[in-house]
């Protein structure tokens, strides 16, 4: 299985410039990181492969797959929450006991702390079984223990996972690639957190010495006029 993203163009009603401009991606099964500077558009691109947001212009396929999007906000309790609080198959209590959640949490949400709020959200995406699935800032307002109860948690996930995300810790245990925005640009690069950051860190070294080649070779032809 793999989702295509496919010359992707994306502005917000009322904005003249475009979040997302031709972006072309291929994501097979498996965990892809996205990561970047807030702001640039990492959201965005999660809410068009999930089909929650319609590109300006160009395509999402192949047409059929399931798509959930587990969000940051803590706070709004997950379409499906009613669902897995009424459900005891495998499936459900596996996802209870693995993150620690209580039998009556999901029936009073909205008295329950931010991590908490988030183990349920985690928790609800990975019962729904989608073919897709976003996770965007999984590990915010949790424990060391906890963080590490997702992470096993996720690796059962057998769809295509795309997680946005600012832990380091979560990223190179978990992901197989990056999507990186940055200069404009957005690239897909093989390996967890750490491999593609060194990766970037050499390509701009390299970019920066053949800047500074150019330079000198200009002012030595200058000197030879």
């Amino acid at each position: 299985m793999q989702l295509n993203l496919t010359n992707i163009h994306y502005s917000y009603a009322g904005s003249p410039r475009e979040v997302l401009h031709g972006v072309t991606l291929s994501l097979p099964t498996g965990w892809t990181g996205v990561v970047g500077d807030n702001g640039c558009g990492k959201s965005t691109l999660a809410r068009v492969a999930t089909g929650e947001l319609r590109p300006t212009s160009g395509s999402v396929g192949p047409t059929g797959l399931v798509a959930a999007y587990c969000e940051q906000d803590s706070e709004r309790p997950p379409a499906a929450l009613l669902d897995f609080a009424a459900a005891w198959d495998r499936d459900a209590v596996r996802l209870r006991d693995a993150l620690g959640i209580g039998d009556d949490w999901a029936w009073r949400f909205d008295e329950l702390s931010s991590g908490q709020q988030k183990r349920l959200q985690v928790a609800v995406a990975l019962w729904s079984r989608p073919d897709v699935l976003v996770l965007d800032e999984p590990t915010n307002h949790l424990d060391a223990p906890t963080r590490k109860a997702v992470l096993l948690a996720l690796r059962s996930f057998s769809g295509v996972g795309i997680l946005i995300s600012h832990d380091r810790d979560l990223l190179d245990a978990l992901v197989e690639r990056c999507v990186s925005f940055g200069g404009g640009e957005v690239l897909v690069r093989p390996g967890n957190y750490s491999h593609t950051f060194e990766q970037r860190q050499r390509e701009s070294a390299a970019a920066a010495d053949a800047q500074a080649r150019a330079r000198r070779e200009e002012r030595r032809l200058a000197a030879e006029r």
